[in-house]
């Protein structure tokens, strides 16, 4: 029971579901962790070998390609998700967008994650958005998704959904690269 706490409260946080069967299969496989769990699972000693870490971050090749759509594209901009604050990455998305110069769009969950004050604030996304969210969305050619899961009620009907755009998708959820719009560069990762 203490794993299905440390599983639930770690990486992207849920309901987690156990049965003795599960908790018997365990032992014989491996659990997934996030990064944010681990220190909690060796902490109750539960065996390095039980433990895989969700959040393998970025390889090169995608960092590569990221790159590449961020040099490349005209109208980007940054879809900015609850994944940012729980990774505690606030600063540095600040310090990203003030580098670039790419205009944040923040869920409901990511309120907070970017100053509302800022120039480069365009407000929340979606049905209950900002029009100048919703707007620089649905024209931009590059999505820079962190953080943030393509929510229906930010999408919408998901082919109308910003139809131009490149997608470059950060979560540290593994399951929710490309499950509801394709992504061009999925990186399983923690945001910061």
């Amino acid at each position: 029971m203490k794993r299905a706490k440390c599983l639930a409260a770690g990486g992207r946080v849920g309901v987690c579901s156990c049965s003795v069967d599960r908790i018997v299969r365990a032992a014989e496989g491996c659990l997934l962790a996030s990064s944010a769990a681990l220190a909690v699972l060796k902490e109750l000693r539960i065996p390095t070998q039980l433990i895989f870490v969700a959040t393998r971050g970025a390889n090169e090749d995608e960092i590569g390609q990221a790159v590449e759509l961020i040099a490349q594209a005209r109208r980007p901009v940054l879809y900015v998700g609850g994944g940012v604050l729980k990774a505690r990455a606030a600063e540095a998305l600040r310090v990203l967008a003030d580098r670039t110069g790419i205009p944040v769009v923040t869920t409901l969950m990511a309120r907070g994650a970017f100053p509302d004050s800022h120039p480069q604030a365009l407000g929340m996304p979606g049905m209950h958005g900002h029009y100048t969210a919703v707007t620089a969305m649905q024209k931009s050619d590059l999505l820079i998704s962190l953080g943030a899961r393509f929510d229906d009620r930010v999408t919408g009907k998901i082919s109308a959904f910003a139809p131009e755009a490149k997608v470059i998708h950060v979560d540290i959820d593994p399951a929710e690269l490309g499950k509801v719009r394709k992504a061009d560069v999925g990186i399983a990762g923690d945001c910061r």
